[in-house]
């Protein structure tokens, strides 16, 4: 028997440049980039700004690509078949870009958004479709790739393969095994903010779900394995479990923990009755300076110029049971867990499958992440790092319950009424307007047939657009101020200088609310009026002196400095105690304060050249441009 494998090598071909393209899933919590060719996120790149990596919780990167809770490496898939008397093993992965000589799109990817679910012909609030024809194999993959909002099923991403054995074959496909493969890796935000490394994760077994979890555990030394300590925060008692940002510096801005995350793989459909689900776990593909000399046969991944042996290669990864427990458990009793694990790639397959000329088998798979509550994951320190392995894994176990109970429904579940994805957010004094779409007199649940949309809540934060949240109102329908179609709310009492962020929900009349959609992604602040008695109130500087840091608890606001008691038009100078000018800012939105800079542009305290200034001693000039000539010059402090 004729026996090929192959693994993609790194080319670019105009198929791809042409033809292969992605859609983005960001509707829920979990966030991810799906490709037409059957990879998440961005080919080659890792730490890209155009994809998301299993992002959780995902939010909208900004100038630096490390500034995202990506869960996972790499991702793609293998598949093992024969057709005829031809044997073929196959991988792709997101370390390298398709190539049109093996595969070719035979579908772009698609994207068919159902807010509120007023189409019953799809089956989610957002669906993204798209798929190839593995030539090298002989089989089509068109995927479906599934995602909610709501508030149960927001947590997780359903992935559906569809593998054809087209009808113009007229061979049998035998022997087809596949497997997705992602390589985890929690976080990368934890691995470049805080002192997290690439292999310090763990994972665990969830007997009543048939899964493993993986979650971040405590850096250590690679030959002796002796857990490494901090000298900060939670570290001297912790190490960097969770990856506290305090860990490092005793004067950090936020205690929060960048990898609290546990992350799973869960098979919901192997395909059919005759199909075994073997699942295996290895060393990171590409990590094979260390997998080389000492690591265990059975914790080598597929990776680039493997050996000969391509095709026993592939059936070993995707048929080999790696021993179901923790791995700390397996570990103490040798019980077949090892180091090389800890930067670990996860396979589930399905297999043997036969496919006669024209069928098609669908095996569908969760991926599922979960967190504790937001509010202890910001607070961070030890106490909360041990809640990641109970509150965080019980709220694991129920969002693998809610994935696997979603698909037996057929993605029938009871449907809130629609979202609010856009709020128009205007500051006014002492607070924030909001405004947004209100939901359409002629709704009618998509179960139920009737209107029983009964109101909105409210929610806002002061830390950063994924929260923590604080629900600040109820608005009955019957109370909802509506005006030209668009609802109307008012926060009042809100603090002057600090930023907020803010969502709406919608619920109905047995309490199915809405998720977390359109939260604004940079933080806006309430008007301060404006000083009409300028130059005589005088203009201040806050905080003066500038200490380190702000003080202010918002993710990227530790460097805010804000002019205070402003006239409504001016020009403000910063000059060095030399005479330099340093800043030039125009303030001129009619209020009475003005940031030296944003979170948004990322130039708070940096000068007319985006350079950041050095501590020490400035002036700073007031100038009216209303016309009047008044003016007013004044000293800060930075100290460091």
């Amino acid at each position: 028997m004729k026996k090929n494998y192959l693994i993609i090598a790194l080319a670019f071909s105009t198929v791809f440049a042409q033809t292969w393209d992605f859609k983005h899933l960001r509707r829920g919590k979990l966030w991810a980039t799906m490709w037409n060719s059957g990879v998440v996120g961005y080919p080659v790149d890792e730490c890209s700004m155009f994809g998301n990596y299993y992002d959780y919780p995902g939010y909208t990167t900004v100038g630096d690509c490390a500034d995202a809770f990506a869960l996972a490496g790499h991702s793609g898939y293998l598949l093992h078949a024969s057709l005829g008397d031809v044997t073929h093993g196959y991988s792709y992965y997101s370390r390298a870009y398709p190539s049109g000589t093996y595969m070719y799109v035979t579908s772009q990817s698609a994207e068919s958004f159902n807010n509120g679910m007023q189409d019953p012909a799809i089956d989610a609030e957002l669906v993204v479709t798209g798929g190839h024809m593995l030539d090298w194999v002989g089989v089509q993959i068109d995927m479906r790739h599934l995602q909610w909002s709501y508030p149960d099923l927001d947590d997780f991403i359903i992935h559906e393969y569809h593998i054809t054995n087209p009808s113009t074959n007229t061979d049998n496909v035998t022997g087809l095994y596949f497997s997705p493969r992602i390589a985890e890796n929690i976080s990368l935000k934890g691995r470049d903010y805080s002192a997290g490394t690439g292999n310090d994760d763990k994972y665990g077994w969830i007997e009543e779900h048939d899964a493993f979890y993986f979650y971040d555990d405590r850096s250590y030394e690679w030959e002796s394995e002796a857990e490494v300590t901090f000298n900060h925060g939670p570290g001297p008692e912790r190490g960097d479990k969770g990856d506290a940002a305090d860990i490092m510096s005793g004067d950090a801005a936020t205690s929060e923990l960048y990898s609290a995350q546990l992350f799973s793989l869960v098979m919901l459909d192997k395909g059919s009755d005759g199909a075994t689900v073997h699942q295996n776990i290895t060393d990171i593909a590409g990590q094979t300076a260390q997998c080389q000399t000492g690591c265990p046969e059975e914790d080598k991944s597929i990776i680039l110029n493997f050996g000969d042996n391509w095709e026993d290669e592939v059936l070993r990864v995707m048929t080999y049971d790696q021993p179901r427990g923790n791995y700390d458990d397996l570990k103490a009793s040798g019980g077949g867990a090892s180091k090389y694990e800890r930067s670990g790639e996860i396979f589930v397959s399905s297999g043997p499958h036969t496919l006669a000329p024209g069928e098609t088998v669908k095996i569908v798979y969760a991926v599922v992440a979960s967190t504790m509550d937001r509010a202890k994951v910001v607070e961070g320190g030890v106490a909360n790092i041990d809640l990641m392995l109970t509150e965080g894994l019980a709220n694991h176990k129920q969002n693998i319950a809610n994935a696997k109970a979603l698909y037996a429904a057929g993605y029938d579940w009871e449907d809130p009424p629609p979202s609010v994805d856009d709020i128009t957010l205007t500051p006014v004094g002492g607070g924030m307007q909001l405004s947004w779409a209100a939901v359409a007199d002629d709704y009618k649940d998509p179960d139920s047939g009737t209107n029983d949309f009964a109101g909105y809540k409210v929610y806002t934060s002061s830390y950063f657009t994924i929260g923590p949240w604080t629900e600040i109102a109820d608005i009955p329908k019957a109370s909802a101020t509506v005006a030209n179609g668009n609802v109307s709310y008012t926060y009042t009492g809100m603090p002057l200088g600090v930023g907020a962020y803010f969502y709406v929900t919608t619920y109905d009349a047995d309490g199915n609310e809405s998720g977390e959609t359109g939260a604004n992604r940079f933080p806006v602040y309430p008007l301060m009026a404006v000083n009409d008695d300028f130059p005589n109130t005088r203009v201040h500087v806050v905080p003066n002196p500038f200490r380190i840091k702000s003080g202010l608890v918002g993710a990227g606001e530790e460097l805010r400095m804000d002019f205070i008691n402003l006239p409504a038009q001016a020009v403000i100078r910063i000059y060095s105690l030399a005479g330099d000018l340093v800043k030039t800012i125009n303030h001129d939105d009619g209020s009475g304060s003005e940031a030296w800079g944003s979170v948004q542009t990322l130039d708070y305290q940096t000068n007319d050249w985006l350079l950041y200034i050095q501590p020490g001693f400035y002036i700073y000039h007031v100038e009216s441009t209303t016309g009047d000539g008044k003016e007013f010059v004044g000293k800060f402090a930075i100290i460091k």
